[in-house]
């Protein structure tokens, strides 16, 4: 069974090679992301019980960026590699119980179509929880460096149902990519934090303001992983469920092992801000979630990168916590 990091590093190249792309038949010289085959080869073994939720972004991911069309696959990979991609490209549509034979001949945006038809059915199947009009868009601005990310997706649950899962104290219960998140009270000293014993019920409001609203969050995208605090506005109504967050201290920045950089290094992060929201839909059997994030760090290539891990850390937000 692969390990936490085996799934991490597996979808950062999934997103990684989604993104950008880069030739497959000519090695880089230096490696971002572990290579595709060996990506799919840690996703198509079982992990825990979001694995099916995994695999379909994979494959969402692959199909948007042209990968299961037969003949871009061949220019981009050469017959050999192809081949080998295909055969697993396969066996993630066997698990998913979807049909790959219709997208191969297809552009990569008619293809996408038809495999979220496949995968909506399918989801009802496999999870009790399906997504539909899932989006995902990045934007870097080019003066600031700033990176915001927006996700969205209907999810088929009452708005009632979905509050102990967006409280942040559960965001490490629900998605692979945080490895623990808390409360915290501010120490002595600057830079130094203490758990909270205050007792908060889940999906239940938090204080306003200091100095009950700071969460400890440590988190690993498989490019790098952060430690930091957060101050917090968790708002829940019959209407709204709303986390807005902010960046109060960047405590450490530890980049993945194919990255040539440091170790572990004070802050990394000089912006951090977003919101978790759900509310109703027009249909009152689904709820609207919207993940947004603006990040700036201060390294070049992470800014660089941030399109696309910040893309694979909001979905995964997205994509498990509203069926947690």
């Amino acid at each position: 069974m692969p390990s936490q990091q085996d799934i991490r590093e597996a979808l950062w190249s999934v997103y990684y090679h989604s993104f950008f792309r880069p030739s497959l038949t000519v090695p880089p010289e230096r490696p971002v992301a572990v290579p595709l085959t060996g990506a799919l080869d840690v996703l198509l073994q079982d992990y825990d019980h979001h694995d099916w939720s995994r695999r379909a972004r994979a494959l969402r991911k692959l199909t948007a960026a042209g990968y299961v069309n037969r003949e871009r696959l061949l220019r981009r990979a050469g017959p050999e590699l192809a081949g080998e991609l295909r055969g697993r490209f396969a066996q993630l549509g066997t698990l998913l119980g979807v049909q790959l034979s219709p997208l191969e001949t297809r552009e990569p945006a008619e293809a996408l179509r038809i495999l979220e038809d496949q995968l909506q059915t399918q989801a009802m199947m496999a999870t009790g929880c399906a997504l539909t009009e899932i989006t995902c868009v990045a934007c870097l601005d080019g003066v600031t460096l700033n990176t915001t990310v927006t996700a969205t997706a209907l999810v088929n649950r009452p708005l009632a149902q979905l509050a102990a899962a967006i409280d942040p104290n559960e965001w490490d219960t629900c998605s692979i990519v945080f490895d623990d998140t808390h409360k915290v009270l501010l120490g002595n000293r600057p830079g130094t934090y203490t758990p909270d014993p205050t007792v908060i019920p889940k999906g239940t409001p938090w204080p306003k303001g200091p100095p009950n609203n700071f969460l400890y969050e440590r988190v690993n995208t498989g490019l790098a992983s952060f430690v930091n605090v957060l101050t917090i506005n968790f708002q829940v109504s019959p209407l709204l469920i709303r986390v807005d967050y902010d960046l109060h201290d960047s405590l450490e920045t530890k980049y993945g092992p194919l990255l040539p950089f440091p170790p572990p290094i004070s802050g990394g992060l000089e912006e951090d801000y977003g919101f978790v929201q759900a509310r109703p839909a027009l249909n009152p059997a689904l709820t609207e979630f919207t993940v947004e994030k603006t990040v700036r760090f201060d390294d070049l290539m992470l800014n660089y990168l941030a399109p696309a891990a910040l893309c694979l850390w909001l979905e995964d937000q997205s994509h498990t916590v509203p069926c947690c």
